[in-house]
């Protein structure tokens, strides 16, 4: 009865995903770093009300920086004020000087949508 309804609402909420992580070599050991992160739920990351008031901190998407990955341009952080259900979506884009062999770590965040990351080694020539 209620169990059946909490059980529901839960699969509903927001979830947060990261879709895509591509590593693209530039030369001069430069790199682009492109993340996307997906609402996979049924329902927004922030609700209206949430947003209105900035009750919440946005969706944020963040590089990680150190052990041979270093920021070339840009800020490590992308962040956006909600993501919309199911569709919703959060791009990234880097500029970073990476040493062969280091690992680039793309993360994103939200207080009530949970958070994910994915990480590429990278290789002669980038990594997709």
């Amino acid at each position: 009865m209620h169990t059946d309804t909490v059980v529901d609402l839960a699969a509903q909420l927001a979830r947060i995903e990261m879709t895509s992580l591509e590593v693209v070599d530039l030369g001069g050991g430069v790199y682009r770093i492109e993340a996307v992160a997906t609402n996979h739920g049924r329902l927004p990351s922030h609700t209206k009300m949430a947003v209105r008031a900035r009750s919440r901190l946005p969706v944020r998407l963040e590089l990680v920086t150190g052990d041979g990955v270093e920021m070339v341009t840009g800020q490590p952080v992308t962040s956006g004020e909600t993501l919309a259900a199911q569709t919703g979506t959060l791009k990234g884009e880097w500029l970073a000087r990476v040493s062969r062999g280091a690992t680039v770590t793309v993360r994103v965040v939200s207080e009530n949508a949970g958070r994910d990351e994915k990480t590429l080694t990278v290789s002669n020539g980038g990594s997709r």
